[in-house]
């Protein structure tokens, strides 16, 4: 991963794919009416959200994505806990994010490092240092994280650095940078990559999608993907790949698109977890096809799902997912980074079922080969910080687009 970059491709899938991600930080909860909130409120107005519908057409399943479309019902979506992500919650959970970076032999080696931006200007690296080693878990010339360690505050200096030079006049600024960086990852899911200009990638409305589906039509998509011998996923994603290219042009026959995928990695932890574990994943994994007006979707699928299993065979995969704590010991062996905050006493919960409590989760995105658990008061910044392979310890900004 280029440490330069600020948006990874695990953000960018789950954003564009309707993930709990918000661009620099993860939260599950209401943001600070602040600068990172306020960003987020100037940044919802260029990459919306809006729940899309998967159809029985008459041909089979459709996506319905069209904005003109009343029938589909596409509308925006609010940021509240989705029932299956509460399903899986415990009274008094915290929720953690997990960026799982695993690279095949082939691909360089993995190391990035960064702070959540809080200024305008990169700290020095000997300031990042120092506040390296104040960081539990993570003591000067240590070379992995010690779970055992409880979560405590970043070092006050940092912070007081952080806070000093961030002010309300930064947000139309931050939103605009985040929005730049967002253009530039270009993180379409539903974008025609490879075939032709003008398809509708970030600049031209593309939106991330939730899919909300009812009892018939997950049984419908199961009865397809059996059908095509791929998973429900990789269908869901063909239908995507499907309904971009009805938006383009009908002649010219069949059109290459790409698509990031979303992978369910709960089979491939050691040991495996089992389905009633909450582990939501996505992956820089992509998979491209040739998809024209006609098209049959099991072909896409199929096509789709040999790509994902063929990258993830090789090792190839960035996977970032949402876990409860207690699942924290039985990942694989692997590079991983943790960021998360327990301060839900500071900041109103999305809505839940009764009984269960919500804990903020804040994630500043990074790549490397260790990970901190920070806690962080919510008028201030979380700051993680990581150990990094690289002589390069950035300094981030946290904003982006809310769930």
């Amino acid at each position: 991963m280029d440490p330069e970059r600020v948006l990874a491709p695990s953000e960018a899938a789950m954003a564009m794919a309707g993930g709990p991600v918000v661009v620099g930080w993860t939260v599950q909860g209401s943001l600070d009416h602040e600068l990172p909130g306020a960003a987020v409120r100037e940044l919802s107005h260029r990459m919306p959200v809006f729940a899309a519908r998967i159809v029985e057409g008459p041909d089979g399943l459709v996506l319905r994505r069209d904005r003109a479309d009343a029938a589909v019902g596409l509308e925006p979506v609010p940021d509240t806990w989705a029932p299956q992500d509460a399903a899986f919650l415990r009274p008094g959970d915290q929720v953690l994010c997990v960026l799982l970076r695993r690279e095949g032999p082939d691909r360089h080696r993995p190391g990035a490092a960064c702070l959540a931006r809080g200024q305008r200007r990169r700290l020095s690296d000997d300031a990042a240092s120092a506040a390296l080693g104040d960081l539990p878990g993570f003591g000067r010339g240590k070379g992995r994280y010690d779970s055992s360690l409880p979560l405590r505050g970043v070092a006050p200096a940092v912070e007081d650095r952080l806070r000093e030079r961030y002010g309300a006049s930064d947000v139309a600024a931050c939103a605009a940078d985040w929005s730049a960086r967002l253009d530039a990852a270009q993180p379409a899911v539903l974008a025609a990559c490879a075939a032709r200009e003008g398809g509708p990638g970030p600049g031209h409305g593309a939106h991330r999608h939730r899919f909300t589906l009812s009892a018939e039509q997950t049984r419908s998509l199961v009865r397809h993907a059996r059908r095509s011998g791929a998973t429900v996923n990789s269908v869901v994603c063909a239908l995507a790949m499907r309904a971009v290219r009805d938006l383009l042009p009908s002649e010219g026959g069949p059109v290459q698109l790409t698509c990031l995928i979303p992978v369910d990695v709960r089979p491939r932890l050691q040991p495996p977890l089992s389905a009633d574990e909450f582990a939501f994943a996505a992956s820089t994994t992509s998979a491209t096809a040739l998809v024209g007006p006609h098209t049959e979707l099991g072909l896409v699928a199929s096509e789709i799902d040999r790509q994902v299993h063929a990258s993830l065979d090789a090792g190839h995969a960035e996977l970032k997912y949402l876990a409860p704590s207690r699942m924290l010991t039985r990942l694989a062996s692997a590079a991983i980074t943790v960021a998360a905050s327990n301060v839900s006493h500071h900041c109103t919960a999305p809505p839940l079922p009764e009984g269960l409590t919500a804990a903020r989760l804040v994630h500043a995105r990074t790549g490397g080969r260790a990970g901190r658990r920070v806690a962080a008061r919510p008028h201030r910044f979380a700051v993680a910080v990581h150990a990094t392979i690289r002589r390069n310890i950035l300094c981030r900004r946290p904003a982006g687009p809310s769930r």
